[in-house]
Order: structure tokens, then C-alpha cells, then sequence
């Protein structure tokens, strides 16, 4: 934890202490084999150990120190090592003040420390005071051990995930695109025929003698079937990509899925709010606000028995915050957190994965009988408030 002569001394914190170096000099407090002994064992342990005296100055290292930073022991013994890269010296007097003002015992914290050729390493190091026989702090001892290796590993996990993540937000927007095509190939292809063939035909029973048998009949009974078609595409567009989405908004679409969902289930009641404007939300959050409502709404139907559920969509602290809550069974949420129930297929894992690609959170509180609320929070940038 030592700093170069050029810092300012935190090392005077007890001005009449007596050295370390000092105590081995004229005390010869430690007996030969006993000190032999101790060497040995600093010197068998792969961290490396550094002993300094009140102004700060190297009396011992260990061989792990020299084999780390690269320094001969005669170089630094006596002196202050020069290890302590510039922006690391204000953390390393502050704790060097605290240790010898009794403020704390021991210091462990990760910084960084420069090798005799310069290199910088990551190091994580223990720090603590040695007192005389009146309880006085004559010298610290420092524990430092050398973590580059693993803070390169990290760094590069961290790098992978967030490539991961790019990755993934790929997929999932190559998703909605495709989706988006295959939405208006069904609306403008499929569906526009299905519909001509539906008025030529309807305009051609019109046409013919009113038959209540033979060909006459069967022309008329494919009419509902052409129309329950019709109605089917309908319903897998609106689902692969509701085109009022683009054409509209998010807020036009939670009110038409509203509409939707309770002309398809009318036992459930459902209550809502929204208090944002459409130019508050970013485009890139509008399609994943409503798939996670979509999804959101779909465990309710096939899992949660709920008869009320109250939606809410809010500008809250700078954040724009989709609230969907149900009075349904519920269930243990820390099972939900396990592989085993994330297999279970009820879709919370693919809500988490798009809140979070986007930019935002997402949050699940459920116990058993007390119903599920989810909360996803998506930032809301300076230039839209």
C-alpha cells in the first residue's frame, strides 16, 4: 500500500513510534530461529507480502514480491516503493490514514500497482497495522495478491456476454422483421384473395335462382367457411404484428388488445391506465412493451384463474414503468427462478430477456394465492421528457 516519495506522508500518524527496522536493530527482538521460521513462511506463499515501518519505507518483502514486480530486494529496502500508479495514491492515503488512526483494523480493497518495468498490474490487497508492546502502530503489513489474470478473464466474460447480448437483440429484431413480413404478406396476399373470392362468390349466389338444395346450397355454405378464414388470418396477423402498431402507436394497439382479448374472454375484468404520451415512447420499446403484454396476458388466460387484472402504463422517477398485476393462485416465484420451472414454459424468462435488451428491467413478485405482479421499467431519455 506504500506510495513514492513524491506523495504527501500518511505515515506519521504516530509520531514517536519506533520503526520496524529499528526494533530488529537495537531489540533484536526477534530470535534468529524464530525469524527464520517466519521468512520461510512468508516466502513458501504466492502472495506476495510487503512489511513497511511508520515513514513508509520497505523493511521486508517476500520472494513472491520480487518474483511479481521484478525489484531486487536491495533496491527497495529502507525506502518507499515506487508502485503506486498516480491514480491510485488517493485511495492508498486514505487507507493508510485510517489503519493508523485506529479507524479500522484491516483494509481490503482491489486497485492497481506498477512492476519495475512499468507494467500495470491488478492487485487485491490486505492491509493491517503491528503494534508495540503499548498497543502503539509501529508499521503495516501489506498482503497483495495478483489478480490480472483474472480481471482479464472477467473482462473478457463481460465482453462475451455483451456480445451475447448484442447477439440476441439481433435475433430477436430479425424476429419482429420477419414477423412484420410474413404478417403483411398474409394481409395483402392471402387475405386479399380469400376476400375477392368471398364478394364473387357472394355476388354470384346473388345472381342465382334462390335454391334451397343442390348446387345452389353448397355454394352458400362455403361463404361462413371462406369468412372464418378470413377471420383466422386475421387473428395470426394481429398476433405476428399488429399493423396499427407502426401505423398508430403502442397506445392505440393496449387499447385494441384490450378490446380484443376481453371480446374473446369477457370473465375477466380488466382495468387499466396510461399515463405517457406516445412521443414519450422510444420505438424500439413500443414492440417489446406489447409483446411482453402479450405474454403477460397469455399466462393469465392458461395459468393464473384470474377474474381482475389492472394494467398500467406510467412515466414514474424518469422511467417509463408497464405495470400488469392479477388476483390469480399465484405461485412461489424463487421456484420460478430455478432451470426446472423456467422450463415449465409460462414465458417470464422471454418478458426478462426483452425488457432487458431494450434497454429496460423487469420485475415479478408472486406468492401462492396472493397473484402475480410484473413491473418492467424502461429509462426515458432527456431529449423526450
Amino acid at each position: 500500500m506504500a506510495y513514492d516519495d513524491q506523495s504527501d506522508s500518511c505515515w506519521q500518524a504516530a509520531e514517536n513510534a519506533t520503526p520496524f527496522g529499528q526494533v530488529n536493530k537495537s531489540s533484536n527482538s526477534f530470535p534468529t530461529k524464530v525469524e527464520e521460521l517466519f521468512r520461510s513462511l512468508l516466502n513458501s506463499n504466492a502472495d506476495a507480502f510487503v512489511i513497511y515501518d511508520m515513514d513508509g519505507a520497505a523493511q521486508y518483502m517476500n520472494d513472491a514480491f520480487t518474483e511479481i514486480f521484478g525489484w531486487r530486494r536491495e533496491e527497495l529496502l529502507g525506502r518507499r516503493i515506487p508502485f503506486v500508479p498516480d491514480h491510485e495514491k488517493a485511495t492508498a492515503q486514505m487507507y493508510i490514514r485510517l489503519l493508523f488512526s485506529g479507524e479500522i483494523d484491516r483494509c481490503v480493497f482491489e486497485t492497481q500497482r506498477l512492476t519495475r518495468d512499468n507494467r500495470l498490474l491488478d492487485v487485491r490487497i490486505s492491509g493491517s497495522c503491528y503494534n508495540d508492546g503499548q498497543n502503539k502502530p509501529i508499521g503495516m503489513l501489506s498482503i497483495i495478491n495478483d489478480i490480472t489474470l483474472r480481471k482479464k478473464a472477467e473482462k473478457a466474460l463481460a465482453n462475451s456476454e455483451k456480445m451475447l447480448e448484442r447477439l440476441s437483440a439481433q435475433i430477436l429484431n430479425a424476429q419482429e422483421l420477419e414477423r412484420k413480413r410474413v404478417a403483411r404478406e398474409l394481409h395483402d396476399g392471402i387475405q386479399q384473395s380469400l376476400t375477392g373470392i368471398k364478394y364473387k362468390l357472394e355476388n354470384a349466389l346473388a345472381e342465382m335462382p334462390q335454391i334451397h338444395s343442390g348446387p345452389n346450397a353448397s355454394l352458400q355454405a362455403i361463404v361462413p367457411l371462406i369468412q372464418n378464414t378470413l377471420n383466422e388470418i386475421y387473428n395470426i396477423t394481429m398476433n405476428l404484428r399488429p399493423s396499427m402498431l407502426d401505423e398508430l402507436g403502442l397506445i392505440s394497439t393496449i387499447e385494441w388488445f384490450r378490446t380484443e382479448f376481453l371480446a374473446t374472454h369477457g370473465d375477466v375484468e380488466i382495468s387499466w391506465r396510461i399515463g405517457v404520451k406516445e412521443d414519450e415512447i422510444q420505438d424500439h420499446c413500443k414492440i417489446m412493451i406489447f409483446r411482453i403484454i402479450q405474454e403477460a396476458f397469455n399466462n393469465i388466460v392458461k395459468h393464473s384463474k384470474a377474474n381482475r387484472v389492472r394494467l398500467e402504463l406510467m412515466k414514474r422517477d424518469r422511467n417509463l414503468e408497464l405495470s400488469i398485476k392479477d388476483n390469480g393462485i399465484g405461485f412461489n416465484a424463487e421456484e420460478y427462478l430455478t432451470e426446472t420451472f423456467q422450463k415449465g414454459g409460462i414465458g417470464l424468462s422471454s418478458m426478462q430477456e426483452r425488457a432487458k435488451l431494450s434497454g429496460g428491467g423487469l420485475h415479478l413478485v408472486s406468492k401462492e394465492g396472493e397473484g402475480v405482479q410484473i413491473t418492467a421499467r424502461w429509462p426515458i431519455r432527456n431529449r423526450l421528457m
